[in-house]
């Protein structure tokens, strides 16, 4: 019984008889129709105004009123760039991996002091670092978290690099028109020993990185 009442209630209008039943059920459509096109309003205006709020989520210009999409900027972007990205980001990944199972850490006193050397590097050619990040669209987050990356790859690669004075002198010999003249092997040998350190780092560190990516279990699930 409870049951059957509670239809009555919601489908009254059936048992409405003669002209007045059909009045209240024109009435009872009409005010259906009102609140349901109501409901309809209130969503569209929300949606649009979610839209306009977010826009630039989902168009980053218009041309004479054509949109370019989010959409359609990453594809391009993942076409040219797609493949030198995601390898940095597999690089990065397998670095601190390793550097984690070795217990190999970096400091942030070690970070701080890196940054200070590049400011004084920049200082000496009147140049700030924080506007050669803006250039960049790098901020000094992104910087410690590169230097960060960049030490843990050096102690895991570098293994009692050894630059000899024959080494830095051959160098020397091969690259002295690009000193000035009088310029003597023994005035550069600081700075070709820090060169050829870097090299040979350099070496060393792809090496190692290809044995690591030989017994890492890497999956691609895109191409380029």
């Amino acid at each position: 019984m409870i049951k059957k009442n509670i239809l009555k209630k919601i489908f009254c209008f059936k048992k409405k008889k003669g002209k007045k039943g059909k009045i209240y059920l024109r009435t009872y459509l009409k005010n259906s129709v009102k609140g349901q096109n109501l409901y309809l309003l209130i969503f569209v205006i929300v949606l649009l105004g979610v839209f306009i709020f977010l826009r630039n989520w989902f168009i980053v210009a218009t041309v004479n009123y054509r949109p370019i999409t989010r959409f359609t900027l990453d594809r391009e972007l993942e076409k040219q760039l797609g493949e030198q990205i995601l390898e940095m980001k597999v690089t990065e990944i397998l670095i601190q991996q390793e550097a984690k199972k070795q217990g190999v850490r970096v400091s942030k006193e070690e970070i701080n002091e890196k940054i200070k050397e590049i400011e004084d590097q920049l200082a000496l050619q009147s140049q700030n670092l924080d506007d050669i990040l803006a250039l960049q669209k790098q901020t000094r987050k992104d910087l410690e978290n590169d230097l960060k990356n960049q030490i843990l790859a050096e102690r895991l690669a570098n293994k009692n690099i050894e630059i000899s004075d024959e080494e830095i002198e051959a160098y020397f010999n091969t690259n002295k028109d690009f000193y000035p003249e009088g310029t003597t092997s023994e005035e550069k040998k600081e700075e070709i020993k820090e060169i050829l350190s870097q090299q040979e780092l350099n070496e060393k560190f792809q090496s190692w990185l290809d044995n690591i990516k030989k017994e890492a279990k890497i999956k691609y699930f895109v191409t380029f």
